[in-house]
């Protein structure tokens, strides 16, 4: 159960940390934790792709809006079945122009 809710969380925060201004208010989080096998990577990958900000608390966190995300290593790489995760994450502008 606790691992179906992780990406679920983690795309709703993501969301509404990349978001739009006319959103409803939503839920805050205070952290996240993300098992990954490399921390640095991640914390790479996520602060490049989608804007984090590093934190002066430690070197595998990262801000998005007032969330934390925390990376944690994982040794080993499970793969969940693709009905039990997200396997993409993207983001989409929608033009105003008419």
């Amino acid at each position: 159960m606790r691992l179906s809710v992780i990406p679920v969380s983690l795309a709703l925060v993501l969301c509404a940390a990349l978001g739009a201004g006319a959103q409803t208010p939503t839920l805050p989080y205070d952290h996240i934790h993300l098992n990954v096998p490399d921390q640095a990577k991640a914390v790479e990958w996520y602060q490049k792709n989608f804007g984090g900000k590093p934190t002066t608390e430690a070197a595998e966190r990262l801000m998005f809006g007032s969330t934390r995300l925390i990376f944690l290593r994982m040794r080993t790489v499970s793969r969940a079945p693709a009905a039990r995760s997200i396997t993409s994450v993207s983001r989409s502008l929608i033009s105003t122009r008419r």
